[in-house]
């Protein structure tokens, strides 16, 4: 460590451009990321004295921009996936109480795979979730009645007990490898469904778990919500992410 200098990050940055390691050319963000976890690691040596000094320190990554290349849904797109799980089974009853939290409370795929059953509350009168989310925040969220009755049919097709409260929210509704169902969500499952459903409801785009929390937010802030509401249910700790996350953009209409 010690021997290493600020060309050869520029170098590692740039084998990273190149694709030259991985066989794929990254994105900015991606690269950016990377060199972040180098330049903290180094930090790390520093501190502990293992190097005299941080060669990334002055390595500068891609300008950050607010725009991403994150694909939002539109009202109709998120109704059409919305009516097609079949409710006559328990893996539709599960997907439809997955797709419905996700376009509807704007959670990361993590924090809806973290969810519990004793998650599910009441505060104040109101039917809530309580969802942990970055940095171990918890924030309570105001389920709405399509998603207490999306749950509440899930609870019912799958036979989940509500008075269990420590166990996982959402479980497979079968496992044939071990025969275990008890047990969180693999999170390729989430992806695979909001993909299917998409599909299904003749969506081309590219879309995954994150389309549908920009949806949420998207569509929160179209319907005037303010962003101080709109930073409590995304759980962000700055308002700065808005901007980032607003897909539709229908004040340029006016």
């Amino acid at each position: 460590f010690a021997q290493l200098r600020a060309e050869h990050i520029i170098l590692f940055r740039k084998s990273l451009e190149e694709g030259r390691l991985t066989g794929r050319v990254m994105g900015q963000s991606t690269i950016n990321r990377k060199l972040a976890v180098v330049k903290s690691f180094f930090t790390w040596l520093k501190t502990n004295h293992v190097v005299g000094n941080n060669p990334a320190e002055h390595v500068k990554g891609y300008p950050q921009t607010q725009e991403s290349s994150l694909k939002g849904l539109s009202d109709e797109e998120a109704k059409r996936i919305l009516l097609l799980p079949n409710l006559n089974k328990r893996a539709g009853a599960l997907h439809s109480a997955i797709l419905h939290l996700l376009l509807y409370l704007g959670v990361r795929k993590s924090e809806l795979l973290g969810l519990k059953m004793g998650d599910l509350d009441e505060e104040r009168g109101v039917s809530v979730i309580k969802v942990r989310g970055k940095g171990h925040r918890v924030r309570i969220l105001p389920t709405t009645e399509r998603v207490r009755a999306a749950l509440e049919h899930y609870f019912m097709a799958c036979g989940r007990d509500k008075a269990l409260k420590e166990e996982p929210l959402f479980i497979p509704t079968k496992n044939p490898r071990s025969g275990m169902t008890l047990k969180m969500m693999n999170p390729n499952a989430i992806t695979y469904i909001v993909i299917r459903y998409a599909k299904k409801a003749g969506i081309l785009k590219k879309v995954s778990p994150h389309s549908c929390r920009a949806t949420c937010i998207s569509n929160a802030l179209d319907k005037r919500a303010t962003h101080r509401s709109v930073q409590h249910l995304a759980g962000w700790s700055t308002p700065l992410m808005i901007q980032r996350y607003d897909k539709r953009r229908e004040d340029l209409k006016n």
